[in-house]
């Protein structure tokens, strides 16, 4: 999931100057201009909390994490569909590329992740204190193991 938002990143990153270059005159273009550089900052502050957190917490969160990426997807697309109207041709195939690869995307979590999240939920909604000797403090173990 994260691989495949930071190589749609990156690509938008080496097309930037090339959109600054087009210099958009128009107030529209200046802010479809803006808006693309707001979407950018968004996606790099997502891709960076995933790499900050614990795999442990991201599979806790999963789901939570699934719909930043769908909401940062809808805003880089919007943002690139508006930048893709004020540029030169050459460089809007390049954006119609690029929208054509994040629409699909497929942000999922796998189904380790997934199991893993889900059982690591169950048991602490279950209140317990895990001991080293419970069969809980191996469930909890186990399921670490598998991401």
């Amino acid at each position: 999931m994260c691989r495949s938002l930071c190589a749609v990143y990156v690509r938008i990153l080496a097309l930037f100057p090339d959109l600054e270059a087009a210099r958009p005159r128009s107030t529209s273009g200046i802010q479809a201009l803006c808006s693309l550089h707001i979407a950018l900052e968004k996606t790099k502050n997502v891709l960076q909390h995933c790499a900050d957190c614990s795999k442990l917490y991201l599979a806790i969160t999963g789901d939570a994490v699934v719909m930043k990426f769908e909401r940062t997807r809808r805003v880089l697309a919007d943002s690139l569909t508006r930048v893709e109207d004020i540029v030169p041709r050459a460089i809007g195939s390049q954006i119609a590329e690029i929208i054509s690869e994040l629409t699909e995307i497929e942000f999922s979590l796998g189904p380790t992740e997934k199991q893993t999240g889900d059982d690591i939920i169950v048991l602490l909604q279950k209140g317990k204190n895990i001991d080293t000797e419970n069969s809980d403090s191996d469930f909890f173990h186990q399921s670490l193991s598998k991401i």
